[in-house]
């Protein structure tokens, strides 16, 4: 494991990166291999973000109360905005909800992300897919469109557009 953690970290150029095939990679196996590499309060919000998409809601409580003074208040709400996109609106919306009652943060009065161009969304979302998986870009695009084009269309301007390419 030890050696599969500097391939994961360094970036060829071409994209996302992957274990070497037949290597399984977990979160665990990563901190315990070079716990270095990650500072603390990324720890916790890695931690957060797992029990967000997964956890129970005695398990999003808990984080969500140690997260008030661990981790950065932004960052907590950007990974409660996204899990939206990876474990749905219910368990987004309870979060959030959880976490306005725990941190006593109020909402922000306004958001770049209650106003939609499509056109812009579509740009930035194609962006940000290509640069996630270089050149591995295209054949992902056709892969997707074959199951269905709206899940590509979706995927671009959803998923890259308007989740993971939001401006933070």
């Amino acid at each position: 494991m030890s050696e599969l953690v500097p391939r994961l970290t360094e970036m060829s150029g071409e994209g996302m990166m992957m274990p070497a095939q037949g290597e399984q990679l977990t979160l665990p196996a990563l901190l315990s291999a070079h716990p270095e590499r990650l500072d603390v309060p990324t720890i916790h919000l890695v931690r957060l973000a797992a029990v967000l998409a997964g956890g129970s809601e005695a398990q999003t409580r808990s984080l969500l109360a140690a997260a008030v003074h661990s981790i950065n208040p932004i960052w907590v709400e950007e990974v409660i905005l996204q899990t939206y996109l990876f474990a749905g609106f219910p368990r987004s919306l309870n979060a959030a909800r959880e976490w306005r009652r725990l941190s006593g943060r109020p909402a922000p009065e306004s958001d770049d992300g209650t106003t939609f161009d499509v056109t812009e969304l579509t740009a930035r979302g194609e962006a940000t897919c290509a640069a996630v998986y270089g050149r591995f870009y295209e054949p992902l695009r056709h892969n997707i469109k074959a199951l269905h084009p709206a899940l590509d269309a979706w995927m671009i301007v959803e998923g890259y557009g308007k989740v993971l390419g939001r401006p933070v």
